[in-house]
């Protein structure tokens, strides 16, 4: 994983970290009962109103489309995304600032 140039991404063990947590986390992402807030902005998303001055006008909404896609496991799917899009994008971060295969996983 040591290997490659400066500035590029090491794409395969990027993609292997990227996998192996993702899958972890879908394992488990039933495990447990809705969190409070999951569930609070489901409920916002239900009801949508120009009122909710604690969250931004987005999240209810793509609680509500998750809801309507999945249930708990669509609400978690959206975390799962986002946390694995984190993994990649600190990948290319690290590329970027010079960092070879091993400081990118």
């Amino acid at each position: 994983m040591g290997t490659g140039r400066a500035g590029t991404v090491a794409w395969r063990p990027v993609a292997l970290v990227t996998a192996v947590t993702a899958a972890v986390h879908l394992a488990v992402a039933t495990r447990f009962g809705w969190h409070h807030d999951e569930f609070y902005y489901v409920i916002c998303g239900r009801h949508p109103a120009f009122g909710y001055v604690d969250q931004p006008p987005l999240t209810p909404l793509l609680a509500r489309f998750a809801d309507a896609a999945g249930g708990l496991l669509g609400v978690r799917l959206l975390a799962i995304a986002a946390q694995a899009g984190c993994v990649v994008l600190t990948a290319v971060l690290a590329a970027r600032f010079g960092g070879r295969g091993a400081a990118q996983t």
